[in-house]
């Protein structure tokens, strides 16, 4: 048996980007819609029924300062109930078709789908619509570690000027602290994608390379004391036998920051495409849903069935099935937790701690099993007394770290680098968003926005804009294909009311008379993108 218990700190990211008065399906509303009722509300009911049964949850939940955002907005919680009924809908229509042509497997799926979605509208009402201050209780109770993030999701090691980067981490604290009424430590850096201190070369050249200090020092001079990170960017061979989180070095040798590494061969168990858990056979098939090619589509009724069969040889679902196989995995996933620790124990010391991340939205919406998985793990090792969960910041409490280490730039992506946000299809966006950040620093330092009251509106808006144009989505839609279209053109009207607003601000500024297209800019820009409205001019000042 070990000597000491295996320390597990499993860490989920939740996040969409802006979406609300952006269109709704394929692309838009649907996507926070999909995610709050197959996601963020089964996660938080697994929580609730956990802690009812008094087992230790402990885990790590990081909520996007612009889902948050949209989250505590009342346009959400329309739209959502409205999404909800309509599923319910759906549902009873559904039965009623399979019943009549005696389909009874899919006919009992469509039962579950009215009972599911009827049981997330009632806990939705049950908490008031209000999702953030559901999950803070649980912060509150000591359940659950809150992480913050940058405002919108910025690709940080990417943006032209500090200003921009200090603007999204204070903006992304300020809402996260508002909204959820707690100052998080710990911080989640979009696409773990970090830059150390030192020489910095721009994504385009509409800047000069410069000397800049990490991201790590960044944090540390905002109060955060610890972020996650992928495996490769390190200088040190044995990077990948990490089992304690460390330090991160300036160049000077000063430690400012600690990072905990992701432990890549664990959490591949579930994200790897070809043996991950959510493609086994008796899971629930995301990509086949009943009348397809209505808008919006239906529910889904057929399991994976097999990794490489086309969606017409899709088996109807069993809902037992992927129970079983969801027990199983969630033993597996233990197994591999008591293995790991093993390994750990021979090689360097006690008190490891195993380290696994995910996007959140995987675990309900992506696998709709997932938050089935979390209870079935959770439950396993509260049974256990050599396994054990366990937050970063308690983990750090007890363990601060005896190592220190120099961190390269990386990220999660492709290469574990900047590819997938910068390449030959994203350039031109980026030297459009550079150009605004330049553009935005100049009209701050020169109006007279802190003695003119409708300058300074007008100037907050164009900040907004500038921080929505920022979000990581963009650059990665485009990259992956996956909604390239839309992901341009929400850059490009983001860019767009960005132009107007500064425009108009600089009209202000100027005392120069405002005409009707002006009348209509600023309209505009309030409709679709009412959002991040706390927002101070100072964040982006050099004074």
């Amino acid at each position: 048996m070990p000597d000491s218990p295996c320390h597990f700190c499993l860490v989920l990211h939740a996040h969409t980007p802006y979406v609300l008065n952006h269109g709704t399906y394929p692309h838009g509303e649907h996507w926070i819609y999909e995610a709050a009722a197959e996601c963020y509300l089964p996660l938080l009911n697994t929580f609730d029924e956990l802690a009812t049964q008094q087992v230790d949850i402990n885990i790590c939940i990081g909520f996007t300062p612009i889902l948050l955002e949209q989250l505590d907005n009342p346009g959400f919680r329309d739209g959502f109930r409205i999404y909800l009924e309509e599923r319910i809908e759906r549902a009873e229509q559904d039965y009623g078709e399979f019943h009549s042509k005696s389909q009874q497997a899919t006919a009992t799926q469509a039962d579950f789908w009215h009972r599911f979605y009827g049981q997330q509208l009632k806990m939705f009402n049950r908490i008031k619509g209000n999702i953030p201050a559901a999950f803070a209780e649980h912060i509150r109770q000591g359940r659950l570690e809150i992480l913050t993030g940058a405002a919108t999701h910025a690709y940080l090691p990417l943006l032209a000027t500090e200003s921009s980067l200090r603007a999204q981490l204070i903006a992304g604290q300020a809402v996260s602290s508002r909204i959820l009424g707690i100052n998080p430590t710990g911080f989640w850096l979009p696409e773990c994608a970090f830059r150390p201190t030192g020489m910095w070369q721009p994504a385009v050249p509409v800047v000069e390379p410069s000397h800049r200090q990490g991201l790590n020092v960044s944090l540390a001079e905002r109060g955060i004391t610890h972020f996650f990170t992928e495996g490769p960017p390190a200088t040190r061979s044995d990077f990948t036998s990490w089992s304690h989180p460390m330090g991160v070095l300036d160049q000077e040798g000063y430690r400012d920051g600690i990072a905990f590494q992701r432990h890549t061969k664990l959490c591949q168990q579930i994200w790897c495409a070809k043996t991950g858990y959510p493609g086994s056979p008796e899971y629930l098939e995301f990509h086949k849903k009943h009348r397809h090619n209505e808008n919006p589509p239906g529910l889904r009724y057929w399991k994976v069935t097999g990794r490489n069969l086309g969606l017409g040889d899709k088996e109807p679902y069993n809902a037992r099935e992927a129970e079983r196989a969801c027990l199983e995995h969630a033993g597996r996933f233990c197994e591999s937790l008591r293995a790991i620790h093993k390994n750990h124990q021979k090689a360097e010391s006690d008190h490891a701690v195993i380290t696994a991340c995910f996007d959140a939205e995987l675990f309900g919406h992506w696998w709709f099993e997932g938050p089935e998985f979390i209870r079935q793990v959770l439950l396993q090792i509260d049974r256990d007394p050599y396994l054990n969960t366990v937050t970063a910041a308690d983990y750090l409490a007890g363990h601060p770290p005896k190592r220190s280490i120099h961190l390269t730039e990386g990220s999660w992506g492709k290469n574990q680098n900047n590819t997938v946000w910068l390449n030959d299809e994203t350039t031109n966006l980026w030297e459009i968003e550079y150009r605004a950040e330049l553009h935005l620093e100049r009209l701050v330092k020169n109006l007279p926005w802190k003695t003119c009251q409708g300058t300074r509106d007008v100037l907050e808006g164009a900040a907004r804009e500038l921080l929505l144009m920022q979000a990581s989505d963009w650059p990665f839609l485009v990259h992956t294909k996956q909604a390239a279209d839309y992901a341009v053109k929400r850059f490009c009207g983001h860019a767009t009311r960005f132009d107007n607003l500064c425009d108009i601000a600089t009209k202000l500024g100027n005392r120069t008379p405002l005409d009707q297209l002006d009348k209509h800019h600023l309209k505009d820009a309030t409709i679709h993108d009412d959002v991040l409205n706390k927002l101070d001019l100072h964040w982006w000042s050099n004074e």
